[in-house]
């Protein structure tokens, strides 16, 4: 299976065989052509204020005019998207529960697991997630010290692994000033693995419909709800405002060969402090016709990043034995598809010193 396969939503493997491939983003650039998302006081076309301040750096409005513009809900998404690999990269360490279900011709499979991220900017990360299929139980396993991305995938008893060589991708990059870290195109090359390649996958393969505040009831608490936005989107058939430039990219924003990719996504993102840009939710969705005289069918893939926590992380979290020590041949190297250009033009979106 190759490196596009796992890092989409894989529709095609969860009709004809299931697979936990797909999961690695749920756990998954020319530079921006939007204004500048530190922007205070923008609203959409329905008057919607987007709230972009909150615990990450924010520079100087460079155009205070600009502050009477009015976005369209494509644009506002992007810029709250922009926000969230900011803080998915750069951000605290967190930990949360990860829920997810797939409905697909009447069927349904779920699965759960945890989620752990490391130190601003290190990359660490560990993602397990365990989900029942018949009578197998098939495991995803993927886990980063900050300088090797493992991946173990068991599926019906036969375990693949694959590695990304995260300092080789972080050589590419160079050294990080502070107008990178408010860059989100250096934040996108950095989002790999677990939920932050999911949010690079969101960013590039969808454009956005509708934004609107509301509320999220966070799963196995009944009484909880937390402040949100909601993002709708439909698929891009076109280049996306924010795009990688690294291989993977070019992957994820290909063309939908199979004809089974998502249509549709809705997504919530945290709207308030100290969870400002948190993915708490993603449901993409498949529509299609029946042949002759059959009903339609849609397949239907969430996934919840559930209850997190800002807490400090053990190193050893980042070590999992489990995973170093398995002995899978082979253990596939996908680092050059994660490999950016040696030098990334500065983006229109990052902050000015």
């Amino acid at each position: 299976m190759n490196c596009a396969d796992r890092c989409c939503p894989l529709w095609h493997s969860l009709i004809c065989g299931f697979t936990l491939a797909w999961i690695a983003q749920f756990a998954p650039i020319t530079r921006a052509q939007a204004g500048d998302p530190n922007q205070r006081g923008v609203t959409n076309s329905v008057g919607v204020p987007v709230q972009l301040e909150g615990q990450l750096p924010v520079a100087a409005n460079r155009s205070p005019a600009s502050t009477a513009q009015r976005l369209t809900s494509n644009d506002e998404a992007h810029l709250i998207l922009e926000r969230a690999l900011l803080s998915a990269v750069w951000g605290p360490p967190m930990q949360c529960l990860v829920q997810q279900e797939i409905l697909m011709f009447d069927r349904r499979l779920a699965g759960s697991g945890r989620y752990f991220r490391g130190r601003s900017g290190l990359g660490e990360m560990k993602l397990n997630i365990k989900i029942v299929a018949g009578d197998h139980l098939n495991i995803l396993h993927q886990v980063s010290d900050g300088r090797t991305l493992h991946t173990l995938q068991t599926i019906d008893g036969t375990t693949e692994g694959w590695r990304v060589d995260l300092g080789r991708v972080r050589e590419y990059l160079g050294r990080f000033t502070q107008q990178d870290r408010l860059d989100p195109l250096v934040a996108l090359h950095l989002s790999i693995g677990g939920q932050n390649e999911k949010l690079r996958a969101i960013c590039q393969q969808y454009k956005w419909t509708s934004v609107e505040s509301g509320k999220f009831l966070q799963p196995g608490k009944q009484t909880e709800e937390v402040d949100v936005w909601w993002l709708r989107g439909e698929r891009n058939l076109e280049a996306s405002r924010l795009r990688g430039q690294a291989e993977i990219d070019g992957l994820l924003a290909g063309a939908d060969a199979t004809g089974l990719a998502p249509q549709e996504i809705k997504i919530a993102i945290g709207r308030t402090a100290p969870l400002q840009y948190w993915l708490y939710h993603v449901e993409e969705i498949r529509r299609g016709r029946g042949k002759g005289n059959e009903g339609g069918y849609s397949l239907v893939a969430r996934i919840d990043y559930h209850q997190p926590l800002i807490q400090e992380i053990a190193a050893t979290t980042f070590s999992d034995p489990e995973v170093y020590a398995t002995n899978v041949e082979p253990m596939v190297d996908e680092t050059r598809k994660y490999l950016p250009p040696s030098r990334l033009p500065t983006s229109p979106t990052a902050a000015q010193p």
